[in-house]
């Protein structure tokens, strides 16, 4: 009986179990360190259906024939995960902290069993459309989120960032699903008007995050489709297709730029400035007011705002131009301290309304909900300890990592099992053999994948590629990398990468158009 697998069940299982899970990735709780019974219900149904398909194709009489470098790095990345965990157990630690630190990660390998198949005709285009769908009804979260918080202000806007009432906002499924809006961009008129309405609501709802992150890798999913528009239009000759689809982006961002400036969100772009300034935390605060000068003139504003007898008794105790606006924030509240920081930014000269409010809130965020989102200091408080702690072990925790559970101590004291960088967390937990492991995967899917794209105009390539990068770098700032979200999209991209592996060439894969001409 050979393993053709035009139709398997169990095949046809795993892509449906990948792609339900996915979109309930959305509704788990993302907080790292608690990782609870709904989280690890959905891994286990999700392992169940992968790891039967792995034991099914075992038993078939064809079996591991021809596996590229990139897939045999990709068992090795999976073994080492098993390494790290391994080790964590061996040295005592609480083995649900092991299974919390490993599980996730384990995920992103659930389609291995495709590595050992034969023929495999699993619905490719259907699991990264799915990625976007998913990331849509995220964007679409965020969006009604922010609106739901009826803020007018910029003081407003900040304090109530969405991050802090749910941190589901920063998952990766928006951003990822904005790599897949853009494939389909230039490949028909239906698809291509779906892929820019798809990436206006996908920059709108990175920007009403506040999180520049979320921005960052927003901006750079551009810069990676018009740069593989440009290898195209280079290899066939066909510049009219480069100039139509970078026209296409400049309406998608000509539609979010028109929208973040009308009134629901016209306090986005001056909120983004204020956080900005929060974290210039080395810069010297402007003095070129007298403190007496200075307190007259917001007590002069303030009068304007609450009254005279008001005014004085909120800043009878106050020394100088912070004490001030902090008294006036704690006794009246931000939208007065807006108004009052404003008229005096531009009477005073000193500085700008932005740099006060964000000097007041910066100083003022210990009584604020959320407040340790408010800021930076990852690099002092979490990337050095953890670097201190892989450089103070040995040879084996040097190659291997020390180990799946095992907490490291940041700065503040904080026992913590995760690092809001994915290379770093690799280098401490699996060692320099995962993180050169990891590397050497990244270049290989993303050297496999343009070379679809070159070859075929292939549009799955085409988001998964736009998907590698960004996931890897939105890992670099965030803890994303041990959610199930982030790895279930990794599990989705590894599948694209062994479907094409038996060398069919998908030149028809023009996203929509190819899900209807599927038998």
């Amino acid at each position: 009986m050979k393993a053709t697998f035009v139709s398997d069940k169990m095949l046809a299982l795993f892509a449906v179990s990948l792609g339900v899970a996915l979109l309930f990735s959305l509704l788990a709780d993302p907080v790292v360190r608690s990782i609870g019974l709904r989280e690890m219900g959905l891994s286990l149904g999700v392992a169940i259906a992968g790891f039967g398909a792995l034991a099914y194709v075992l038993m078939s009489p064809e079996r591991l024939t021809g596996i590229p470098r990139t897939s045999l790095v990709m068992m090795a990345m999976a073994a080492s995960f098993l390494l790290s965990a391994l080790i964590g157990l061996v040295q005592g630690d609480p083995p649900t902290a092991v299974i919390r630190s490993t599980l996730p990660y384990l995920m992103a390998f659930l389609s291995l069993p495709l590595a050992f198949a034969g023929r495999i005709n699993l619905n490719m285009i259907g699991l990264v459309l799915a990625v976007m769908a998913v990331g849509l009804i995220q964007a679409l979260y965020q969006i009604i989120l922010f609106m739901m918080q009826d803020t007018t202000t910029v003081t407003e806007t900040l304090v109530s960032r969405i991050t802090m009432i749910d941190a589901r906002v920063t998952l990766p499924l928006a951003a990822a699903g904005n790599g897949v809006a853009l494939a389909l961009i230039g490949r028909g008129r239906y698809a291509t008007a779906m892929g820019t309405i798809a990436t206006s609501i996908f920059g709108l709802a990175a920007l009403v995050t506040l999180t520049r992150t979320l921005v960052i890798v927003y901006a750079l999913s551009f810069i990676v489709a018009i740069a593989l528009w440009t290898a195209l239009a280079v290899v066939e000759r066909r510049a009219g297709v480069l100039l139509r689809n970078t026209a296409c982006v400049a309406l998608s961002m000509l539609v979010v730029g028109t929208i973040i400036m009308s009134p629901p969100f016209a306090s986005v772009p001056p909120a983004f400035k204020v956080r900005q300034a929060m974290e210039r935390s080395g810069l010297p605060e402007p003095t070129v007011v007298e403190p007496d000068v200075a307190k007259r003139r917001i007590e002069t504003e303030l009068k304007q705002e609450v009254g005279e007898e008001q005014a004085r008794h909120t800043l009878e105790k106050a020394e100088s131009v912070h004490e001030s606006m902090v008294a006036i924030l704690r006794s009246h509240g931000i939208k007065t301290l807006e108004h009052v920081a404003q008229r005096y930014a531009d009477q005073a000269g000193e500085g700008t309304s932005a740099r006060i409010l964000a000097e007041t809130l910066g100083n003022f965020s210990a009584n604020l909900p959320g407040a340790g989102e408010i800021g930076g200091g990852r690099i002092s408080d979490e990337w050095r300890p953890a670097l201190q702690t892989y450089l103070a072990g040995n040879p084996a925790t040097w190659a291997f990592g020390i180990g799946a559970g095992t907490p490291f101590t940041t700065k503040s004291g904080e026992p913590r099992t995760y690092i809001h960088n994915l290379p770093l967390y690799l280098l401490l937990y699996n060692g320099a053999v995962g993180l050169v492991l990891n590397v050497v995967l990244q270049i290989g899917l993303i050297a496999s994948f343009f070379n679809r794209v070159r070859r075929d105009d292939d549009a799955v390539a085409f988001a998964c590629l736009s998907m590698v990068i960004i996931l890897n770098c939105f890992a670099l700032l965030f803890a994303v990398h041990k959610l199930i979200g982030f790895n279930l999209i990794l599990a989705v991209i590894h599948s694209c990468f062994f479907v094409e592996r038996r060398g069919v060439h998908v030149r028809d894969h023009a996203l929509p158009q190819a899900v209807a001409a599927r038998p």
